[in-house]
C-alpha cells in the first residue's frame, strides 16, 4: 500500500468516525466525560471519600450540568490521583484542556517509540479505530497505555529495566494485563519480570503513602461492585459472551482456564510480539471490568498479528477487530457479542497457525525490530 493510498484510505475513516460522533462532540468540548472522575479523585486521594463518594456525582452536576452512576466511583490506585493532583489547581475547564494535550502527547509518543514496521497500516488502523475515538471522546486515561505498551515493546531486549517499569505503569489498567506473567516466564524475560515486579512494588508503596489505612480492601470492594459492571452487554470480554446463560460464572472461570493455557502455549512457540498480542487477548477476555474502551491497547498488537500471520483466518479476524463493524451492534444475546467473539476466534486461528510449526524453529526466526531513528 502506497503512502498516498494509506492518507486517503486514513483521511475517509476520520471522514467516517466524525459522522458516527458527531452528537458527542459538543459534550466532549465541555468536559461532559469521564475527566471529572480524574479531577474529583485527585482532590478526593487520601482521604475516606478517595473511592467512592456523592462529591464526584455533585460536582460533575456542578460543573457539566450531566451525571451518571459510574461518576461515584474513582477505581484507580491511589498514586494515579496523586499524580494527577496539579491539574485540581486549575479550574476545571483549564484542567481539562491540558489533560486533553497530555492524551495527544502520550499518542505521539507512542508514534515516536513504536519500534515494528507497518507505520501506514497503523495510521489506516488509528483512523478508523472506534476504541481509539471513544477514548479520546470521553477522555479516558487508558490512552496512556498505548505510550507505556510502545516502551516495553521498544527495549524489552535492550534496555528490560526500562521495558519492566513501562511495564508496571500499565497498573494503571491491571486487570488487562493478568496473563503477561505468563509471557515473561514462558520467554524467559527475567529481568524485565523482576523490573515490572518492582515497579508494581513502588506504585502499591506510593499508593499506601499518599493514602488512608487499608486502601487496597477498600478498593477491591468497590471495584468488585461496580455500579457500571451492571451492564453485562456493553463489555468486551467473556462477561458480555455469557451473559444470560445459566451458572455464566462457572463458563467464565472455565474460559478463563482455556484462554489462559492457549497463551501460555503460544507463548513457548511464538515471538515475544505476538506472545503479548495473545496475552493482551487473553487479560481482555477473562477481565470482569473491560469495555469498547479497553480494546484501545489492542491496536497496535493487532497490526502486528495481521503483519505476521500466515493464515487467512487470523488476517480477518484480526481485520475485522481492527474495523469499526464489531461495535456498530451490540447484541443482548449470550454467545453473540461480536467483540468478544472475535476476540476468542482470533486466539484459536493462532494456535491452529502454530500447531504445525517447530517452536525453535519460530522462537529462532523471531528477532527484535528495529527502532526507528
Amino acid at each position: 500500500m502506497s503512502r498516498t493510498t494509506a492518507i486517503l484510505i486514513a483521511l475517509a475513516g476520520l471522514t467516517f468516525l466524525g459522522f458516527r460522533f458527531q452528537s458527542n462532540f459538543s459534550d466532549a468540548a465541555r468536559g461532559m466525560n469521564d475527566f471529572m472522575n480524574v479531577y474529583t479523585g485527585a482532590r478526593l486521594v487520601g482521604t475516606p471519600d478517595q473511592f467512592y463518594s456523592r462529591k464526584y456525582a455533585e460536582d460533575e452536576l456542578t460543573v457539566t450540568g450531566w451525571v451518571l452512576p459510574a461518576q461515584l466511583r474513582y477505581l484507580r490506585w491511589p498514586v494515579f490521583a496523586f499524580v494527577s493532583r496539579p491539574l485540581t489547581a486549575l479550574s476545571y475547564g483549564a484542567a481539562y484542556r491540558v489533560w486533553q494535550a497530555l492524551l495527544l502527547a502520550a499518542l505521539l509518543g507512542f508514534w515516536w517509540l513504536w519500534p515494528e514496521p507497518g507505520r501506514d497500516a497503523l495510521l489506516v488502523a488509528a483512523c478508523w479505530s472506534i476504541p481509539l475515538m471513544t477514548s479520546i471522546l470521553n477522555g479516558k486515561d487508558v490512552v496512556f497505555l498505548l505510550l507505556f505498551l510502545a516502551g516495553v515493546w521498544r527495549f524489552h531486549e535492550s534496555r528490560p529495566w526500562l521495558a519492566g517499569l513501562c511495564l508496571a505503569l500499565c497498573a494503571l489498567r491491571f486487570n488487562l494485563f493478568f496473563l503477561v506473567p505468563v509471557v515473561l516466564i514462558a520467554q524467559r524475560k527475567w529481568r524485565v519480570a523482576a523490573w515490572a515486579a518492582a515497579g508494581v512494588l513502588a506504585l502499591l508503596g506510593i499508593s499506601t503513602a499518599v493514602s488512608i489505612d487499608h486502601w487496597l480492601p477498600q478498593f477491591i470492594d468497590f471495584a468488585a461492585n461496580d455500579v457500571a459492571a451492571k451492564q453485562p452487554y456493553t463489555m468486551s470480554s467473556f462477561v458480555a459472551l455469557f451473559a444470560g446463560l445459566p451458572h455464566a460464572s462457572i463458563w467464565e472461570l472455565a474460559g478463563g482456564v482455556v484462554i489462559a493455557a492457549m497463551v501460555a502455549w503460544l507463548s513457548l512457540r511464538v515471538s515475544f510480539s505476538v506472545a503479548l498480542s495473545a496475552a493482551l487477548v487473553g487479560g481482555l477476555l477473562t477481565s470482569h471490568h473491560a469495555y469498547l474502551f479497553d480494546l484501545l491497547p489492542l491496536l497496535p498488537m493487532l497490526v502486528v498479528v495481521m503483519r505476521t500471520a500466515t493464515t487467512t483466518a487470523v488476517r480477518l479476524f484480526a481485520g475485522l477487530l481492527l474495523s469499526p463493524l464489531p461495535f456498530l451492534v451490540s447484541p443482548s444475546v449470550p454467545l453473540l457479542a461480536p467483540a468478544p467473539l472475535l476476540l476468542v476466534l482470533l486466539l484459536i486461528a493462532l494456535v491452529m497457525e502454530h500447531a504445525t510449526r517447530s517452536p525453535n524453529v519460530v522462537l529462532a526466526a523471531s528477532t527484535p525490530a528495529s527502532a526507528p531513528q
